[in-house]
């Protein structure tokens, strides 16, 4: 008896049904979360006592490091998920223009669109616990504290054990609706999109997807190397900037895997299709003692010849290239300027009196 294979289950994500169902744009909802956590964390300041134990000491709150480490954790909580969804909403857009060159039906395309922010439930369970318990084990680090780590009735420990494993949930998450999108135009290149090797240009919204995920990750990138100038260790900001230029090159070659082999195929067929042409040309010019019409026709099959094995296997140009850079200078510079940002304030900090 055969065995059947259950078919992959697909769901919406909660993060991107709220941003649908909320009908705003995700920059704003991204700000609602950005408000919405700093306010929480100024709640649970004043609950167990903060502010009152730095008046105490003489200093006001505001003036001390902790509440604004606490806003640039807030903006980070709100950019993951508005990042995902203008992911989201990008794409839609690029699929909407790929709409002529797909063999698909209107309901067929129709349900593209909805497959579009769906992801498989058993591997994004996976990666959401795995989001869960990373950042749960965050703060049980050494490298996480600059003083050693506070006890876990700590108010400090609470803090940091709830919204680091908020920010590691919706990181993981984020990057895999992200990845998500990627793969999914990846499986409509390979499947179902016509292709004209004389001009590419049509094929551009699959360079779109790589291009917008690589600007959406880098700005994170540029987020989190605030971090650098942070007084606790830098380890985990290390691993941090390699799992997301990791992220990035999975986001950019992904979308255009499935089109590339596509291209690349459609090139060998069609230069093997030109090749025996001009072999039956050649066949047949050297059957005759004229010239005329087949030596015109063989010149023109090798001059298409030359035509087709020039053309790219990828559909990328010069301005992919710029912009790819451009983005990429956005993530690292913004790193290094934080690193000298930090050698500055070392230098104005350590200076003898």
């Amino acid at each position: 008896m055969a065995q059947t294979t259950a078919a992959p289950q697909f769901h919406i994500p909660l993060i991107t049904r709220i941003w649908k169902k909320s009908g705003l744009n995700p920059g704003v909802c991204g700000l609602i979360l950005i408000v919405g956590w700093y306010l929480l964390f100024i709640a649970y300041a004043f609950a167990v006592g903060w502010p009152a134990q730095a008046a105490s000491n003489g200093d006001r709150w505001w003036t001390t490091p902790w509440p604004w480490w606490e806003l640039h954790a807030s903006v980070m909580i709100g950019y993951l998920p508005s990042a995902a969804a203008y992911a989201l909403r990008g794409a839609r857009r690029d699929l909407l223009n790929l709409r002529p060159l797909l063999n698909h039906t209107p309901e067929q395309f129709d349900s593209e669109c909805q497959r579009l922010e769906a992801v498989n439930r058993r591997p994004f369970t996976i990666v959401s616990l795995a989001g869960l318990v990373f950042g749960l084990a965050l703060p049980f680090l050494p490298a996480y504290w600059a003083d050693g780590r506070p006890t876990l009735t700590d108010p400090v420990m609470s803090l940091h054990l709830v919204r680091s494993t908020l920010t590691g949930w919706l990181a993981f998450v984020s990057v895999y609706i992200t990845l998500n999108v990627s793969g999914q135009f990846a499986r409509l290149g390979a499947l179902s999109t016509r292709i004209d090797l004389l001009d590419l240009g049509p094929l551009r919204p699959f360079t779109r997807v790589g291009l917008r995920n690589v600007l959406l990750l880098m700005v994170f990138a540029s987020i989190l190397s605030i971090q650098l100038i942070a007084p606790w260790p830098r380890s985990i900001m290390v691993i941090a900037q390699f799992l997301l230029v990791a992220a990035s090159l999975g986001a950019l070659m992904l979308p255009v895997q499935g089109i590339h082999y596509r291209i690349r195929t459609r090139k060998e067929e069609e230069l093997e299709r030109i090749r025996e042409m001009i072999r039956e040309q050649r066949n047949r010019l050297e059957s005759k003692t004229l010239g005329g019409p087949v030596d015109l026709q063989l010149a023109n099959l090798i001059a298409y010849e030359q035509r087709i094995a020039a053309a790219p296997t990828w559909p990328f140009d010069l301005s992919t290239y710029f912009r790819l850079g451009l983005y990429v200078a956005l993530g690292l510079g913004s790193w290094l300027g934080a690193a000298l940002v930090e050698r500055v304030l070392d230098g104005l900090l350590n200076r003898p009196a």
